[in-house]
């Protein structure tokens, strides 16, 4: 028995052998195998966004020049030229602020001329003229002040005058009867009658004098006419004199009218006083005292009063005389100083007057400029924020990406851009120039762009750090729009020309990289040294050659690891 199941055995076994082959071989057939080739190996990082005009300027008035629109002269879809005028505002304030600021750098231009000039032959005869004018002046004061001080003298003898007088009155009433009462009131009268006397007496003198003075000025304003009627300053000068003495003449008559009144006032007192004594003898003594103490107040009074007034009269005569005399020296300062001539100081102070001048012009023309828009660069209208009779609002112009937003924007059709957003593990292999693919899911056209800005702050998407990139297309088709959604395709790391196999044909234990190579049929397992890990396959540095045929790994379950007997097990004896 055990001999037959020998036989049975090496029978089958022939069998198998012959309708399977050669078990290694067999294994070998059912393989998949790839080949070392040679060419480019590269790497891309993919990603999506949205296409967008290369450029976008928000173009706005300048500064000040904000206003009331008068013309819009583009529409959205207009293509402009760098300098053509999109818009303007209201002008006026502008060209009467510039016509001002020009005003100004003429008068300041005039002056700096006749301060180069130096002193000329009129302006010596203008600062002749000023110093007569103004030595006549304090030469008026003077004499309005001497009159002053006469005045007061005169004034403080009649007053003490009064006074003594009144208290001889007071005295008389305080020492004698009341039978005497009628000399006492007498003596008052004839005291008080030649008070009057000389306060008209003063009176006469005053005028005298006063019409003198107004004679002399009215002379020296006659003489200044018929001699130089064509001298205004002269005749001016003459005429400042005349008046001045006609106000003295008004002040010292008002004055002296005052003290005859006043005199002729303690006069008809004193008679009152007299007329009473001689009509009521039996007045008593203490009315005649109280009388006479009564005439005693009035007389200080008017003294202190006169006293005070001519005091006050004097000490403004004084500050006239003063403020007479620093006009003459300021005149012959400022004659001096003309005869010298222009200091370099003053010279430069005019310069830099028409400097300041000239700023505050080109600052106005800017201004008037500026109420002009114009295109800075050459584009397409995308957006204009107001229209005719609205207000625009001035700012600096600025162009940045297409979020900018101005009172008209512009965007450069010509360049086209994609931003997508790249993963935070991909955005490290990402170099500025990089070469990308750009796919348009609307027209499924390809065009090739490159990589030309980076963000360096990330966004978070779902919890995934992510990193802009910009890629710029080059030579965009006509049919692009803004907007239109992409995929991009970049190529972060390129080798050519060198040998490659498909990746999932090599095998990495820690630092070592193997592949399997049928040489004769017959599997060999090949150490290698590898380059770039691409998408299209990995490069092979060393251990292939070109046209080797290497096993590709099979994944679990798949392929042929050895041979099973057909049905399962050895025919009919699988029990």
């Amino acid at each position: 028995m055990t001999s037959g199941l020998a036989v049975a055995f090496a029978g089958v076994s022939v069998v198998g052998y012959f309708a399977i082959g050669n078990p290694s071989k067999a294994a070998t057939a059912a393989q998949q195998t790839t080949t070392v080739q040679r060419g480019t190996v590269s790497s891309a990082v993919t990603a999506s966004g949205n296409a967008a005009a290369l450029t976008s300027l928000a173009v706005n008035f300048q500064g000040s020049s904000s206003g009331l629109l008068t013309e819009v002269d583009v529409k959205v879809g207009d293509k402009v030229t760098k300098g053509q005028v999109l818009s303007k505002v209201d002008d006026t304030s502008a060209k009467q602020t510039l016509a001002t600021a020009q005003a100004s750098l003429a008068s300041a231009q005039a002056s700096y001329e006749t301060t180069v000039a130096g002193e000329s032959v009129a302006k010596a005869h203008v600062d002749s003229v000023a110093i007569q004018s103004a030595q006549t002046s304090l030469a008026n004061a003077k004499t309005a002040l001497a009159q002053d001080v006469a005045t007061q003298a005169l004034d403080g003898t009649e007053q003490a005058a009064l006074v003594a007088a009144a208290q001889t009155a007071l005295t008389s009433a305080q020492s004698t009867s009341d039978t005497s009462s009628v000399t006492s009131a007498q003596t008052t009268v004839d005291n008080q009658e030649t008070a009057l006397s000389q306060a008209e007496a003063t009176q006469s003198l005053d005028s005298t004098q006063q019409a003198a003075s107004v004679a002399a000025a009215q002379a020296s304003l006659d003489k200044a006419d018929a001699a130089a009627p064509q001298n205004a300053s002269t005749i001016a000068s003459a005429q400042s004199a005349l008046t001045s003495a006609q106000a003295q003449q008004a002040s010292t008559t008002l004055k002296d009218s005052q003290s005859v009144a006043t005199a002729q006032g303690q006069l008809n007192t004193a008679e009152d006083q007299l007329s009473s004594a001689e009509t009521s003898s039996a007045t008593s003594t203490q009315t005649s005292i109280t009388s006479a103490q009564t005439s005693l107040r009035q007389a200080q009074q008017s003294q202190e009063t006169t006293a005070l007034k001519d005091a006050q009269q004097v000490a403004s005569q004084q500050g006239q005389v003063a403020t007479a005399q620093r006009q003459v020296d300021s005149q012959q300062a400022t004659a001096a100083l003309d005869a010298v001539g222009s200091t370099k100081s003053q010279i430069d102070s005019a310069k830099a007057q028409i400097a300041t001048a000239q700023v505050q012009v080109d600052q106005a023309q800017t201004t008037l400029d500026d109420t002009v828009l114009r295109a800075p660069a050459d584009g397409t209208v995308a957006a204009v924020a107001a229209a005719v009779g609205e207000t625009a609002s001035g700012s600096s112009s600025s162009s940045s990406t297409s979020s900018s937003s101005g009172f008209i924007t512009l965007v450069d059709v010509s360049g086209l851009q994609i931003t997508a957003d790249v993963a935070e593990a991909d955005a490290s292999s990402v170099k500025i120039g990089q070469t990308a693919s750009v796919t348009f899911s609307a027209t499924n056209a390809t065009v090739v762009g490159k990589v030309t800005a980076i963000a360096i702050t990330d966004t978070v998407t779902n919890n995934v750090v992510e990193y802009a990139v910009t890629v710029a297309l080059t030579n965009p088709p006509a049919n692009i729009k803004i907007g239109q959604t992409a995929s991009l395709s970049i190529t972060t790391e390129t080798a050519a020309n060198v040998l490659y196999v498909q990746s999932s044909a090599l095998t990495k234990v820690g630092q070592i990289t193997t592949a399997t190579v049928l040489k004769n049929g017959t599997p060999q397992v090949i150490t290698v040294t590898t380059g770039l890990a691409g998408d299209n396959g990995t490069e092979v540095k060393t251990g292939l050659s070109a046209g080797d045929v290497v096993v590709v790994k099979q994944s679990s379950g798949t392929g042929a690891t050895g041979f099973t007997f057909p049905g399962g097990g050895l025919g009919g004896l699988g029990g």
